[in-house]
């Protein structure tokens, strides 16, 4: 069965009810950060949904400021992760099951096709990203199958969360994430069929899931976007803390937060 969602606009449709969510943990929100690679510049959004345009140089600087200022108020914190929407199809007929399944199962097909910029795939470069130290990287699976169901309010049993640190590497296509039900626990990495796990939005967020998005002052988390950065380049690539931005993936989120203090 084949949909005009896309993955842009399941992101959209998720976003109210993730900043809804990761306000009741944290505390206020600030700022909404997303990269720009085009113009190695970062996007933000405040609560108003006002836009605002940060060269990487004046948004590194922000973390910086915000890290050597913890004595002031008010006192901010981040979280940064790392989250890929991906669009889901139910399966009712399959020429090949996984093991173990039966019709209908669900789909996800991973993203294998080559950056030019960093030569690496979409799934490459967030499986590497997965395996620096604190860094949040996930497959967010939304169970959404009709694109009439985006006019209803966001529902979090509607999201799989599908961390990434056990994700095979692949280099050809194609490849999937596969789930029995659309609340399967126990999901696999499939056409080599490999053990995975799924988490509910909940779950994720409210920190039972062990590399679930922490609080963190700027420092670290300017430490974890330049590592991710690195982790796509080659090791021959330049360690200073300009020009990272266009390597970091479209997945990249980071939220400024207000202390509740």
């Amino acid at each position: 069965m084949k949909t005009d969602i896309t993955e842009a606009l399941l992101e959209h449709h998720f976003h109210s009810l993730l900043m809804e969510r990761f306000s009741l943990l944290y505390g206020p929100i600030l700022q909404v950060f997303k990269p720009d690679p085009r113009y190695e510049a970062w996007v933000g959004f405040d609560k108003a949904f006002v836009r605002t345009h940060l060269s990487e140089r004046e948004f590194y600087r922000r973390l910086r400021s915000a890290a050597k200022n913890q004595l002031s108020r008010p006192r901010l914190f981040y979280v940064a992760y790392f989250l890929q929407f991906k669009k889901v199809e139910p399966m009712v007929r399959s020429r090949r099951l996984p093991p173990g399944y039966h019709t209908p199962y669900y789909r996800s097909k991973l993203k294998l096709d080559v950056d030019e910029a960093t030569g690496l795939s979409q799934h490459e470069t967030l499986r590497r990203i997965a395996q620096i130290e604190n860094a949040s990287v996930d497959y967010a699976c939304p169970m959404i199958f009709d694109r009439s169901d985006l006019w209803y309010p966001p529902n979090s049993q509607q999201l799989r969360l599908v961390p990434l640190k056990s994700a095979p590497g692949y280099s050809d296509s194609p490849h999937y994430i596969v789930f029995q039900t659309t609340d399967d626990p126990t999901p696999l990495w499939f056409s080599e069929a490999s053990a995975a796990e799924s988490y509910s939005l909940d779950h994720w967020i409210f920190g039972l899931v062990g590399d679930s998005p922490q609080l963190s002052d700027g420092e670290r988390v300017l430490e974890t976007l330049l590592a991710a950065a690195r982790a796509t380049l080659d090791e021959d690539a330049p360690r200073d803390r300009s020009g990272f931005t266009r390597y970091l993936p479209q997945a990249t989120t980071v939220i400024e937060f207000v202390s509740k203090d």
